[in-house]
């Protein structure tokens, strides 16, 4: 079965020629706009070609080298001592005029003597450049400063009118019911702070400064026995050469200090076995179970030591 043909509707109703007819449209002979008409052929824009909405990122230019950084010609904060640059006394002391010379000798020769007139315009010219240049730039920066400290200082202005404004009327209606004492201090009527009430702090501040001289008195003092110590231990110090001798041939002597049947000995190859974590233990809980005479002995001697260090306020 063949497929049916739809049937073709006008493409323009009465309503839409009556629209046509009382509103004509000028029509082109040709197909390229009038704008188009006015870019020449070999113009890039002369072949219309759809652009994309989103606009191409721009590529800056890359600067190879990098800048000197710029000298402070004129300090920030000036001193008495800082010599004024744009003064009369300094410019001719750093560009200082030529001095006179006699009549120049007859050149026969044109080109030097256009040469050397050269030179002096050259030189003219650099003096010059450097007063002008330096009273531009201190010109320059006066203007910089009194901009900068004109804006400083408006904007200092322009918060303390902020901090000090008071509550707007709405805001102190439509919030909440708060007591005027537990406000914050920035949000009190009248835009005047308010000293917190705080009975106690004067009480608070009292002992604070009593705990901070109390600890720098307990700082001196461990500094004061740290510096007595390391005065009592420096006999015991090795300054050179010969005290390292002999003390190398006190400590590996092999004659004398072995251990015998009376005494142990001092020898380092011979000191025997290392005292115990259960012997330092009893040692320091002094229990007389566990403690001989030698090392009860060697006990009370500790014991006699740290009553001398007390009084005298000092390591022994």
């Amino acid at each position: 079965m063949p497929p049916r043909i739809r049937p073709q509707h006008a493409v323009c109703s009465w309503s839409n020629a009556s629209r046509c007819i009382s509103k004509p449209r000028c029509l082109y002979l040709s197909t390229t706009a009038p704008v188009m008409a006015s870019i020449p052929p070999e113009s890039p824009k002369f072949v219309d070609v759809p652009q994309s909405r989103q606009p191409s990122a721009i590529k800056l230019r890359e600067m190879k080298g990098t800048l000197p950084v710029p000298r402070k010609i004129f300090p920030h904060v000036p001193s008495p001592s800082d010599i004024d640059k744009t003064s009369s006394t300094y410019l001719l002391a750093v560009t200082p005029e030529p001095k006179p010379k006699g009549a120049p000798p007859p050149f026969t020769n044109p080109t030097t003597a256009a040469f050397i007139t050269w030179k002096a315009r050259q030189a003219e010219a650099r003096r010059r450049n450097l007063r002008e240049g330096l009273i531009e730039l201190s010109h320059r920066k006066k203007v910089s400063d009194g901009i900068r400290n004109r804006r400083s200082k408006r904007k200092v202005m322009e918060r303390e009118r902020l901090v000090a404004m008071p509550m707007r009327e709405d805001e102190r209606l439509t919030g909440p019911t708060i007591l005027q004492s537990q406000l914050p201090v920035r949000l009190r009527r009248g835009g005047k702070p308010q000293a917190i009430p705080n009975p106690d702090g004067l009480e608070r501040i009292l002992a604070a400064r009593a705990r901070a001289v109390k600890h720098l008195e307990r700082r001196k003092e461990e500094r004061r026995d740290d510096l007595h110590t390391l005065y009592m231990n420096a006999n015991q110090f090795i300054t050179n050469e010969a005290h390292l001798n002999a003390e190398v041939e006190r400590v590996f002597d092999d004659t004398e200090q072995f251990r015998d049947s009376y005494h142990r000995g001092e020898n380092v190859w011979n000191l025997g076995y290392q005292v115990t974590v259960a012997e330092m233990l009893d040692y320091s809980n002094k229990g007389s179970r566990a403690v001989d005479a030698g090392r009860k002995g060697q006990m009370i001697k500790d014991r006699y030591q740290q009553i001398a260090e007390t009084l005298t306020g000092g390591k022994m």
